[in-house]
């Protein structure tokens, strides 16, 4: 559905010379990710205002994108698979936010940013089918994700010592990140094993 909309966008553009046809695809495809990051803002925004955790949100989006961004990691098939995913994993965090007591944070995030820590060490960037990276990507986005994960630990623990709930989420949202990195590196190993049979 987005991608006709994009592919709509794109057509109206050529036909106004504001584009030229040659590069359609590229178009389309720019087009249609920008839509599907438009609804999934837009999905963001609903959950934070229902739920009435605005800043709970924007700490998770700002810490999750950049780390997901460089690192990689399992992605949905469909934008519709995306933005059902994303939106789980969010109404996920807002909600665990409400529950988990005071005296669990600090083991908690020892050991989350532990085991998150030696996944982006180890297995960063995963590539995907979808964004393939070549040897010089693979480089860049192995450091780049590296000093991301340190930067956002060292985020979370400042936040700690402010604002309880923002050092949470950044916990949190580097315990959901483990999980997508590990679902797209499985996901990897199975799709190599079905290409050797």
């Amino acid at each position: 559905m987005l991608r006709k909309l994009a592919g709509q966008i794109v057509d109206w553009q050529i036909r106004k010379q504001y584009l030229q046809n040659a590069d359609r695809e590229l178009y389309v495809y720019g087009y249609e990710a920008m839509l599907n990051q438009a609804i999934n803002i837009l999905i963001s925004i609903a959950i934070a205002i229902w739920l009435e955790m605005p800043i709970a949100v924007v700490v998770f989006l700002v810490c999750y994108i950049p780390l997901r961004s460089y690192c990689g990691g399992y992605h949905a098939r469909t934008n519709i698979g995306c933005s059902i995913i994303s939106a789980i994993m969010l109404l996920g965090i807002c909600l665990l936010l409400r529950v988990i007591p005071e005296a669990v944070d600090l083991p908690l995030a020892a050991v989350v940013f532990a085991v998150c820590g030696m996944l982006v060490f180890r297995y960063a960037p995963v590539e995907d089918s979808n964004k393939p990276l070549d040897a010089e990507e693979t480089l860049h986005y192995r450091k780049m994700s590296r000093v991301v994960w340190l930067l956002e630990v060292c985020a979370a623990i400042t936040a700690y010592l402010f604002y309880r709930q923002a050092g949470l989420v950044i916990v949190l949202s580097h315990g959901v990140f483990s999980v997508m990195l590990c679902m797209g590196v499985v996901r990897n190993k199975l799709i190599k094993k079905q290409e050797k049979i």
